[in-house]
């Protein structure tokens, strides 16, 4: 890989859609002047051009695999929603470091149960339990990590966020209590059709969950977009150069996204 470019993944999937509650990624990035040729709504460009930006190579790929590319330097830095690189953290993967948060757009990590299933909230699912619960999860190592109370967790992120205390105080004495299996996203089918009890899914706009006849009792949390990029990189100047110049550009169209009237004309060139 060129030691003077810049490589950045952008995602080809969820975070580029339209929905109810996002804000299209290619729109965003524009506000910032960022967007790629070749990457928006309906376009399949593999390697979108981003004009003006010497030093800088773009491509598409699945969210999921950006972590490992990553790490395995493929990649420089890459966008997506933060649930996918926690869920990395907490397999054991933490080679990759947060750069810029961009909070255009949100989704929830949720604990879901069938509509008719007598559990009001996590804590019933756990003190009503007979044996040990089943669980499907989109996300195995993150529910996991947050339902058993996993150590990896705690030195992840600290054991002193209320979020985690109420897990502690949940799940107190009952860390066997979830068996978690990794349901390669079709969790709400598994948990509606009687297979497992309940699951961990990401929630956008739960059209799927409300069409699989399954209610949330708990969310595990909320995650944004953000940029991030393998660890160590601001050794190489180039690349930590053309890195700070693509956060800048993210700052502006955040700034952008929130007062588009008052930004609309700053320039930021590129050195």
């Amino acid at each position: 890989m060129d030691s003077k470019t810049l490589c950045v993944m952008l995602p080809n999937g969820s975070t580029n859609a339209t929905s109810s509650n996002r804000t299209n990624l290619a729109e965003f990035l524009d506000m910032g002047r960022i967007c790629p040729i070749g990457y928006g709504p309906g376009e399949r460009n593999p390697l979108p051009w981003l004009p003006g930006a010497p030093g800088l190579r773009i491509s598409v790929g699945r969210p999921q695999n950006m972590p490992t590319l990553a790490a395995e330097g493929a990649i420089d830095a890459f966008v997506c929603f933060q649930d996918v690189v926690w869920e990395a953290w907490a397999a054991g993967l933490r080679c990759t470091e947060e750069v810029v948060l961009l909070p255009f757009s949100s989704v929830d990590v949720v604990v879901v149960v069938r509509d008719n299933s007598p559990f009001a909230d996590l804590g019933s699912l756990l003190s009503r339990a007979s044996r040990p619960i089943r669980c499907a999860a989109e996300l195995p190592f993150l529910a996991a990590a947050t339902l058993q109370d996993d150590d990896l967790y705690r030195a992840r992120f600290g054991a002193s966020t209320p979020a985690l205390e109420r897990h502690k105080r949940t799940l107190a004495g009952s860390c066997e209590a979830v068996r978690i299996m990794d349901s390669a996203g079709t969790s709400e089918v598994l948990v509606r059709d009687g297979s497992y009890a309940c699951a961990v899914v990401v929630k956008s706009t739960g059209r799927t969950l409300q069409e699989c006849g399954l209610r949330v009792i708990h969310t595990i949390g909320t995650y944004h977009p953000a940029l991030f990029c393998r660890a160590r990189l601001g050794r190489n100047s180039a690349l930590a150069e053309r890195l700070a110049w693509l956060v800048e550009r993210l700052r502006l169209a955040l700034a952008r996204w929130n007062d588009f009237e008052a930004h609309q004309q700053l320039e930021l060139p590129l050195s």
